[in-house]
């Protein structure tokens, strides 16, 4: 019986107390003089990640997304979990909680997803938050690679023919896998041609990225217009703006056709272009340094 009470305010002390590893002077409630070896886990594919994780690293071949633990309460709560995820895949990964939580990466409003492009890494830490929709976890910090001065990227985007596009048509995407662009919408503006005035045939064009949203801070756009058909048409392009919608990036474009303005007697002959060979080169530029 003594035995067992001495066991027990052993126990009971060494509970409170400082522990150290590798000294016998603890200056913290743990104190490890030493390397610190932790759970490790390559995935490939989507993944879901619990108890047992702590440092996961993707390395998949095709965009994939990872998916944090349901938050718990009571007992079961684990308020100071940490993750740290990197990505070294040449794909984009995406990292969102559970359910309709979200994550706390600033004062404002919380995200429901965070996209770490190739090279990319991020440590989460869970909060002390609750409820279903609740900002439940803390970003502490998202790093980039080490890279060039500048970052591209570059893509083809369809033009369609002149006249009135009012909602999405799959006949203009441009890309492949998570890389499309879609056009949303195309709006006319006929030629005028006046003793005091001459205006061209164009399209205010809006364009929408099926994949991440672009960080648009400091985002440059060069664009231009080809032509791969035997018709003459040439055209000129002006950037309209960027926006970020409902988790999508949008871009807005001006095409005029400049070669020819007006019509001829032949009604088929105007500047309304027809042909469906006319594409937009856009190459946008970033500076990271």
């Amino acid at each position: 019986m003594k035995k067992l009470i001495f066991l027990f305010i052993l126990l009971s002390t060494i509970s409170n107390a400082q522990v150290g590893i590798g000294t016998n002077t603890p200056n913290s409630v743990l104190d490890v003089r030493g390397s610190l070896q932790t759970a490790y886990r390559e995935v490939t594919a989507n993944a879901t990640l619990d108890i047992n994780d702590y440092y996961v690293v993707f390395n998949g071949t095709a965009a994939s997304t990872i998916t944090l633990p349901a938050i718990q309460t009571g007992t079961s709560s684990f308020t100071g979990r940490i993750y740290r995820i990197k990505n070294i895949s040449s794909q984009v990964l995406t990292v969102r909680p559970a359910g309709t939580n979200t994550f706390r990466i600033s004062s404002t409003t919380p995200d429901a997803t965070i996209t770490l492009n190739p090279g990319f890494f991020v440590e989460l830490v869970n909060n002390a938050n609750t409820g279903t929709t609740a900002a439940v976890w803390d970003a502490s910090f998202v790093a980039q690679p080490m890279a060039q001065a500048v970052t591209l990227y570059g893509a083809t985007l369809k033009l369609p023919p002149y006249g009135s596009i009012t909602s999405r048509n799959p006949t203009y995407d441009s890309g492949t896998g998570t890389d499309v662009w879609w056009l949303i919408s195309a709006t006319p503006s006929t030629y005028e041609v006046s003793a005091s005035l001459s205006r061209p045939s164009r399209m205010t064009i809006v364009y929408e990225y099926q994949g991440a949203m672009f960080n648009l801070s400091g985002l440059q756009p060069l664009l231009t217009v080809g032509n791969s058909s035997s018709f003459p048409d040439i055209f000129s392009v002006s950037f309209g703006g960027f926006s970020n919608t409902t988790g999508k990036t949008r871009l807005t474009v001006s095409i005029a056709r400049v070669d020819f303005i007006g019509s001829t007697a032949i009604p088929a002959t105007n500047s309304n272009w027809q042909g469906t060979e006319f594409f937009i080169n856009a190459l946008f530029t970033k500076r990271t340094l």
